[in-house]
């Protein structure tokens, strides 16, 4: 089983408040499809697992649900692998994973403690993977960073010059974030951090960039 990824991709937000009010709503979603054509984060009974369901909602099976925080799964582009983040040590570290669609092969790519890895988005060739990372610096403070590492966990590194969130694999390679500082605004760069350019200029936050 893999998931069709020739569609358009979009992705469906649901909001917080609705969440909190109704835990049984879907967190993130974004087509999958075969039979299935949604790939999901749920919370249910207080934990978060990843799913899959059809367009009509009719037919739901659960990939995995290994931390009880599974969320933010980003199918690869060749349909067969979900890479999501998983909370460990009490919520304080969040980590990137990747599964097969099938729910088989769990991978752990990020291990460092006390720090949020969250966002996952895969490049174009399924070989890279871009994720957000969060943590406290005692000498300069909350830190929000952008990293890059490969799909098997190998060469992860910071893209120094981008602070943000959020990030997103364009087709053509490069990567869209929002800022760190507010208001968040929506930025555009190479994967080395050059060539950035400033997409949105509003009073208001511009997150999530899709």
């Amino acid at each position: 089983m893999k998931i069709n990824s020739s569609k358009p991709i979009k992705t469906l937000f649901f909001s917080f408040a609705l969440l909190i009010l109704s835990p049984g709503n879907p967190l993130y979603a974004e087509p999958a499809a075969t039979e299935y054509s949604i790939v999901f984060s749920q919370r249910e009974a207080g934990k978060r697992s990843i799913y899959l369901s059809d367009e009509d909602g009719k037919s739901r099976i659960k990939v995995i649900g290994i931390t009880g925080n599974d969320g933010y799964p980003s199918v690869s582009p060749d349909g067969e692998r979900i890479a999501f983040y998983g909370k460990y040590d009490d919520k304080k570290t969040w980590s990137i994973h990747t599964v097969n669609i099938d729910g088989t092969n769990v991978q752990r790519l990020t291990h460092e403690k006390n720090v949020w890895d969250s966002a996952p988005s895969w490049s174009p060739d399924g070989k890279t993977i871009a994720f957000a990372r969060e943590h406290d610096d005692p000498q300069h403070g909350w830190q929000e960073e952008i990293w890059l590492i490969r799909d098997d966990g190998s060469e992860q590194r910071q893209i120094e010059e981008l602070e943000g969130r959020a990030p997103f694999f364009l087709q053509d390679g490069r990567i869209l974030y929002h800022s760190k500082t507010g208001p968040s605004q929506i930025f555009i760069a190479n994967t080395d951090g050059s060539d950035r350019v400033q997409l949105t200029d509003n009073d208001a936050n511009d997150w999530s960039p899709k």
